[in-house]
């Protein structure tokens, strides 16, 4: 995939660190050596992970899940964890439940799919990019 992965996961470090301590604007500047941006992307789309502070930080509309009442009647907490993909667009897609109380799940998942982010950057083009995050439901 990358000529040298190397190289190329220290910048992705600092960018998420630029990008936590209010870096404008939300680019990532990347590139591989001796490609053009054409070529890069014609062999098929690019896909980051970022972590859940990153993420976080570029949510535009986040909705809080409900707390179901089939898990307040039976005292149930604790957390749900959330892998998914924002697109190129700022939507969540493909979300996948990593851990929780499949009751909580469902209403983590059913939040989750409302949020939107502000689009991910690579030289200008919206990329996809890969992130969880961690519900926490609490009485």
């Amino acid at each position: 995939m990358f000529q040298n992965p190397k190289r190329i996961f220290p910048v992705l470090l600092l960018i998420s660190l630029l990008q936590v301590a209010g870096a404008k604007p939300a680019t990532l500047p990347l590139s591989s050596a001796g490609q053009t941006a054409s070529q890069r992307t014609s062999s098929g789309p690019r896909k980051f992970r970022v972590s859940q502070g990153v993420a976080e930080s570029h949510i535009i509309k986040k909705v809080p899940p409900h707390y179901p009442s089939e898990a307040k009647k039976g005292h149930i907490i604790g957390d749900v964890i959330l892998d998914f993909m924002i697109d190129r667009n700022g939507g969540v897609k493909d979300l996948v439940i990593v851990s929780g109380n499949p009751v909580l799940a469902r209403a983590a998942v059913e939040a989750v799919q409302q949020w939107k982010y502000k689009p991910y950057l690579l030289n200008g083009d919206p990329v996809e990019v890969e992130t969880t995050t961690k519900i926490t439901f609490r009485m």
